[in-house]
């Protein structure tokens, strides 16, 4: 079973702004986000396996959504390692 960062929807991927918009997570642009279960100045690569247990997997589409956008921006790359 996958259980990564990646396939959670506990990872912050993305946030609501003010205004009522959804953007990408503040540390996302390096291919990291927060987990909504762990210390919030902690961020995780999508590789990153669950450990505390709370992983609930995402639909596949927006499995795909998240890999898309990490492939089309670069940050594919460095999470693979």
């Amino acid at each position: 079973m996958d259980n990564t960062c990646q396939s959670c929807r506990h990872w912050q991927f993305s946030v609501i702004s003010h205004d009522g918009t959804r953007k990408p997570g503040w540390l996302i642009a390096h291919g990291m986000a927060a987990c909504e279960y762990g210390e919030t100045y902690r961020a995780y690569p999508a590789r990153h396996e669950c450990h505390n247990g709370k992983h609930e997997r995402l639909p596949e589409n927006d499995i795909a959504k998240r890999a898309e956008w990490l492939w089309r921006n670069d940050k594919w790359l460095t999470n693979l390692s």
